[in-house]
């Protein structure tokens, strides 16, 4: 694993668990970090740091009252200056502060750092003011036609704690402060604040979501705007964890638990077709299970409506191990209610034997594989305890041909049901 990679998973970690002992907490004498070479040491803590900072930004002080920086500041410059140039650091961090003032409503006392930095603070203001100036707008018609969608207010919301990350979002664990309820946010990363696309395909989430009632579809209360451009989304807060997680951490799932959670799998996603949404991106990791061992699907990101005219879509989007051929090669056929099937095809296979249909390193060895290869292993090849029913419905699940799964979400749920009834064998052909 190279450097760079190391350093995006101690970083990646150190923000998914963060809190505001985290800083502290975190053993940069590790023998492993301590060894490296000192511009490796000097980026890993300014960049722990940036994180820190952001994140206890967004945590301090109500709005309207003066936040004290010299506290934050000196923390950093008395616990890490053998690893960093404080002074370039201090920099760092009060640019931020005022990048956050002049985008939020938050206020900051900056008067300590006016005798050592007047010259420098000045410069910042200035810059950050031009930023400001020449802010990204979004095409008119598109900013339009967002602003009849927004009912969210930014200040209403006090994150707490980051708790998922993705390659497009990240989400955050909040309380809404007018009615006290927990509430999860997502957020746009900021490197898509600027990209027409990726708000495009944010706000066509949250009109997505709009869609759905359903107890197994997971709710949404609104979309709102940060200062600065970047769109949120708030969601019902769901105590409990992914399937991915219960996969991870739990050693033994009967196949009649399997069966629950697949109906209930089976009956979001229905209710989702209904609407004439495909999912596009169903993996354990966007299906949560509350505490009372309710199943809800999540992260509608890229899904695509049936009236869509796929086969334009430039690009490649899901998760390659739950891809259906067709999402990978145009040619196998549309995009269709039989594109999710096959996503829970995967997922019971996952389920049932703890490894996945394809094995790669790499998109392109899984997607190679998943394209050239004849056929797939029987799951009671990998676990003898399987009954030969489930197989047979995983593997109707998985046929290459879209025309060759089941016809319907319902069709699949039905066979789920009948299954343990009376041993129904489902003709894979």
């Amino acid at each position: 694993m190279s450097r760079q990679s190391d350093i995006e998973d101690l970083l990646s970690t150190f923000e998914e668990n963060w809190t505001s002992d985290s800083i502290s907490q975190f053993n940069i004498s590790d023998s492993k970090i301590h060894s490296w070479k000192t511009e490796d040491l000097e980026f890993l803590v300014s960049e722990l740091i940036g994180i820190d900072f952001e994140l206890r930004l967004k945590n301090s002080g109500q709005i309207g009252e003066f936040i004290e920086l010299l506290s934050f500041i000196q923390f950093y410059r008395n616990d890490f200056s053998d690893y960093v140039d404080t002074r370039k650091l201090t920099l760092l961090l009060l640019s931020e502060a005022i990048r956050d003032a002049k985008y939020s409503e938050r206020k900051y006392n900056f008067r300590p750092y006016l005798n050592e930095f007047r010259d420098e603070l000045n410069e910042i203001q200035k810059s950050i003011d031009d930023e400001y100036q020449n802010e990204f707008e979004p095409p008119r018609s598109s900013f339009e036609t967002h602003s009849s969608q927004i009912n969210a207010k930014w200040s209403r919301y006090k994150l707490k704690r980051l708790i998922g990350t993705g390659s497009h979002a990240k989400v955050y664990f909040a309380i809404d402060l007018e009615t006290g309820e927990n509430v999860a946010v997502k957020f746009m990363r900021k490197q898509f604040h600027h990209h027409a696309a990726r708000i495009e395909a944010f706000i066509n989430e949250a009109k997505t979501l709009k869609k759905f009632h359903h107890e197994n579809v997971i709710n949404i209360r609104g979309l709102g705007q940060v200062p600065n451009g970047g769109y949120f989304i708030v969601l019902d807060w769901i105590p409990g964890r992914s399937l991915h997680e219960q996969l991870e951490t739990q050693e033994f799932i009967s196949e009649s638990q399997i069966r629950q959670w697949a109906q209930q799998i089976c009956q979001g996603l229905q209710h989702i077709h209904n609407q004439g949404i495909i999912h596009c991106d169903l993996k354990p990791a966007n299906i949560l299970l509350n505490e009372d061992n309710r199943i809800l699907i999540t992260d509608f990101g890229f899904a695509k409506y049936l009236k869509d005219e796929v086969r334009q879509v430039s690009g490649i989007q899901g998760t390659v191990n739950f891809m259906a051929p067709e999402q990978i090669d145009p040619q196998r056929g549309q995009i269709s209610p039989a594109t999710d099937i096959y996503a829970v095809g995967v997922i019971l296979y996952l389920f049932l034997t703890k490894r996945l249909p394809f094995i790669g390193k790499t998109f392109e060895e899984i997607a190679l594989e998943k394209l050239s290869s004849e056929f797939i292993a029987d799951p009671r090849k990998f676990n003898c305890n399987i009954s030969e029913s489930i197989a047979s419905i995983c593997m109707k699940c998985l046929h290459m041909k879209p025309s060759l799964r089941f016809s319907t979400v319902d069709e699949l749920y039905k066979a789920i049901i009948l299954y343990n009834q009376d041993d129904m064998k489902i003709k894979t052909e």
